[in-house]
């Protein structure tokens, strides 16, 4: 009976040893007095100059932990990162064979910012195996083999010499689990797998703002999902999918995304401060793409973008009277009434600079609906086709056909043709030339002008005392009426 009273006092002793250990180390340890050695120690990890402007402690609270206040990290003479704490969580264990064994690291209100020549390296290796680095009482440092690493209230900024503002994510946070954390960051941390969650506030483009982004992380191997994407754009909501594979000499994105309910005018303000059209829309992309910059994605692009709604406002512009007045309409770009709905995805390029006071005096400036349109594009190695392009109004239609090279940003024998019940065209224009400046030929008309446009345009068209016409148009919006 004294044997087993000794045994639970012995094994009481050994507890508040051991859980009182981690206090006496926060309370009689001082890194502040091997803060130059720790600041090396970070800096030959990130391959830059790492400075500790506030103080090292450890913390007890919630679990022990190492505290770093304010670091900064310095490339090549630019300040590129500065934090307000990191906070490592430590295992308590390993303590005991004087290793201080890092199992969650917490970066809080990072500021970083990063052009595209900064080459931070975030190469662990130093690390990640024991260091036997001199730090307080001879122990080294490692990090485990399993654990988490999260982000929190961070704003990045990366910029380019030829972007009017850089590209910035307001309050990102950021969490991640994965059971190789010690090969994160590492050269051959490719089959790595991790999982975690993502969340944006805002990123803010030099076009436009994305809001409420969110998405789950998925690591597996070389491979990134980031699925259960959500975000806000436009006044829209949208959900879809990005998927990154490295497993290759040049990474391959394939994203999926569709967006509901967004305003039309939200979108061509982005490029024109002329109030041209507004209207609920929706939009989906199937793309893929490969490499990280533009010309490279360009010229891998592939897959199918669609952009369609029903009852949009075009303002100071009345399709129907414009065509009704044939005359004024030789001298007047008709892609200039819907240049977006035209081009989906890529018309935003045709609107910007463009003017529309022609077009709204020749209908004296009159509001007008398209009831419907759909821009239905694929696109393979960069080349952008017209699939489904069209618009209606209450008495005519109007369809689209033609490529663009989004490579080099030419228009491809495009023609926007004014279509009759058959899908026939009584009048067209041919575009072509650069994306941004392109060259409208003036309209061609299929029948001799003797009687008011507007009969001509909603009766079956004659062509040739009764000829069958080519069909221009077939897709899926019908005649109106």
């Amino acid at each position: 009976m004294k044997f087993i009273k000794r045994l639970i006092l012995l094994f009481i002793f050994f507890a508040v040893l051991i859980g009182s250990a981690p206090f006496l180390i926060a309370r009689y340890v001082d890194l502040n007095a091997y803060r130059p050695q720790l600041a090396a120690m970070a800096s030959k990890a990130l391959d830059a100059q790492v400075i500790l402007d506030g103080p090292l402690s450890f913390t007890v609270f919630p679990t022990l932990g190492l505290v770093l206040s304010k670091p900064r990290i310095i490339k090549d003479g630019r300040q590129v990162v500065a934090l307000k704490k990191v906070r490592l969580d430590l295992a308590i264990k390993p303590l005991f064979d004087r290793v201080l064994q890092f199992e969650r690291i917490n970066l809080i209100s990072p500021q970083i910012s990063l052009t595209s020549e900064s080459k931070l390296g975030l190469v662990t290796s130093g690390i990640g195996h024991g260091s036997e680095t001199s730090i307080p009482y001879g122990f080294r440092i490692k990090i485990a083999d399993s654990g988490d690493v999260s982000i929190q209230n961070a704003d990045i900024s990366f910029s380019r010499a030829n972007w009017r503002q850089p590209l910035r994510f307001v309050d990102a946070q950021f969490h991640l689990h994965s059971s190789e954390l010690k090969s994160i960051g590492r050269h051959d941390g490719s089959s790595v797998s991790a999982s975690g969650k993502l969340s944006i506030r805002s990123l803010q483009t030099p076009y436009t703002s994305i809001n409420k982004i969110k998405s789950s992380v998925i690591k597996s191997g070389p491979v990134v999902r980031f699925n259960n994407l959500s975000a806000n754009l436009f006044e829209g909501h949208g959900q879809g999918q990005l998927i990154v594979d490295q497993s290759k000499t040049i990474a391959k994105m394939d994203f999926q995304f569709e967006l509901e309910g967004f305003d039309i005018a939200r979108l061509l303000e982005t490029v024109s401060e002329q109030a041209v059209m507004s209207g609920p829309a929706r939009a989906s992309v199937n793309l893929h793409w490969e490499g990280m910059t533009l010309q490279n994605m360009l010229a891998t692009l592939g897959g199918e973008t669609l952009v369609n709604g029903e009852g949009i406002t075009l303002h100071g512009v009345n399709v129907d009277k414009l065509l009704d007045r044939i005359k004024k309409v030789q001298r007047i770009n008709l892609v200039d009434l819907g240049a977006f709905m035209f081009m989906g995805p890529w018309g935003t390029a045709m609107v910007k600079g463009r003017e529309l006071s022609n077009v709204a005096k020749a209908t004296s400036g009159a509001t007008g609906t398209l009831d419907q349109f759909v821009s239905r594009w694929s696109i393979k190695d960069g080349i952008a086709r017209a699939e489904d392009v069209a618009f209606t109004t209450i008495k005519n239609r109007v369809a689209l056909r033609g490529r663009i090279n989004l490579v080099s940003r030419y228009i491809d024998g495009m023609t926007v043709a004014v279509l009759n019940k058959k899908g026939c065209a009584t009048f067209s224009q041919k575009i072509h030339g650069a994306l941004d400046n392109p060259t409208i030929e003036k309209p061609s008309f299929f029948k001799a002008i003797t009687a008011p446009v507007s009969g001509a345009l909603t009766a079956p068209l004659k062509l040739l005392s009764g000829k069958r016409c080519n069909v221009f148009y077939a897709g899926s919006l019908a005649h109106p009426g």
